[in-house]
């Protein structure tokens, strides 16, 4: 089977597992050139994240993944047949990591859409990692816009670190939501590994592209017992099975204007933060 019947197949296996497993929500598709090279760089949250990003972009794209995949039986040769660029770690096997870059440049050169992970891991904490300098590299050899890409939601899933390792508890979040981000490229020139990580970071906040909550922050107050009290009137009441927050706006609750107050009002805690009004 040649490769681009096989990157078409599997592009279509892809698109019919994440829309059955995620609600896809993709914002910016058009961001993504329709024809000519460009890199696109996504933080990277599991190990589903490729299937994603091939299921929401009509054009095929040149993945560029770690070499220990390629030795799985099954995955191996679907990800050779379908002209996926193995990878190493210039500790691991500095003479693949040259190699993987020149088979990017070369891609490139032909008007292919390559995408690459800039972390180089999964994240352990859901936040994105420092991106690598390899990006810099590959405009340095081959400018090219890069097209910033986020994915939310993702985080806690099945195929995530956030339970250790992934893929080893039960499956637990079917049709959950994820966003996909698409920003708009970035000229090589401006294409640096800390400008990226910042547009990505914004993505990941709710800036630029995915509206974060607005108003002002809520604070809640977390006790034992019924709870009203505060210098500005009521910041919440707490029952044993119920919590409702109040919001106020900044500058007007600050932690020494509050007194503890005694008998069976006790406050336990006090934390600031951004939480659902109830």
């Amino acid at each position: 089977m040649d490769a681009e019947r096989t990157v078409k197949i599997l592009q279509f296996v892809c698109r019919v597992l994440s829309n059955t497993i995620y609600r896809l929500e993709v914002s910016g598709r058009e961001n993504i050139p329709s024809h000519g090279p460009a890199v696109i760089v996504c933080n990277h949250v599991s190990f589903v994240d490729w299937m994603l990003l091939s299921s929401i972009c009509r054009r095929p794209i040149r993945f560029v993944m770690h070499h220990g995949f390629f030795r799985l039986p099954l995955a191996g040769r679907i990800f050779r047949d379908a002209r996926v660029i193995p990878i190493a770690s210039a500790l691991e096997d500095p003479a693949l990591l040259d190699s993987a870059f020149r088979n990017i440049a070369s891609e490139l050169r032909k008007g292919e859409l390559v995408c690459y992970f800039p972390e180089g891991r999964l994240t352990r904490n859901g936040k994105t990692i420092k991106f690598r300098p390899g990006i810099e590299r590959i405009v340095r050899d081959t400018p090219v816009p890069v097209v910033p890409v986020c994915l939310k939601g993702l985080w806690g899933s099945f195929f995530s670190r956030k339970y250790g390792k992934p893929m080893s508890k039960p499956f637990r979040r079917f049709w959950s939501r994820v966003s996909v981000i698409i920003g708009k490229p970035v000229p090589p020139r401006e294409a640096s590994a800390g400008r990226l990580r910042e547009i990505v970071n914004s993505f990941l906040l709710g800036s630029k592209g995915c509206p974060s909550p607005v108003g002002p922050p809520a604070v809640p107050i977390l006790s034992q017992y019924r709870l009203q009290f505060s210098p500005e009137g009521t910041v919440c009441e707490h029952h044993r099975k119920q919590t409702r927050f109040r919001a106020f706006p900044p500058g007007r609750l600050r932690p020494p204007d509050l007194r503890e107050p005694r008998g069976e009002n006790r406050c336990v805690s006090l934390r600031h933060g951004r939480l659902p009004l109830g």
